[in-house]
């Protein structure tokens, strides 16, 4: 036993180190917010998707402002549903491209 907890130590505290801090960071960096682009493609396609994709894009804006973890299940909900995306690539800032979202989601409650 003691054999086998030496070579443990030896030979894989740094690979496993190494995948439990690009985990840590991988996580930190995905659970910032989305960037301008996933807020205006998620505007732009409103229109045209489906009532539960509607109520989870407003889900996902609860907190006012959507993580790049929802951002990527809801682009690939949408192209589950829709089959392709198109949009327009000029992009404002996050604040104008959420803004324009807020409003999107806004006008279909009333």
């Amino acid at each position: 036993m003691k054999r086998i907890m030496q070579w443990a130590r030896d030979y894989l505290t740094i690979p496993v180190g190494m995948m439990l801090i690009a985990a840590a960071v991988a996580g930190g960096f995905q659970a910032r917010e989305a960037d301008a682009s996933a807020y205006k493609m998620l505007a732009q396609q409103w229109p045209e998707v489906s009532v539960e994709l509607k109520t989870e894009i407003a889900e996902a804006m609860q907190d006012d402002q959507v993580s790049r973890w929802e951002s990527t299940k809801l682009t690939r909900d949408i192209m589950n549903e829709r089959r392709a995306l198109a949009w327009d690539m000029q992009t404002g800032t996050v604040e104008q491209e959420r803004a324009k979202l807020q409003e999107q989601i806004g006008k279909d409650r009333k």
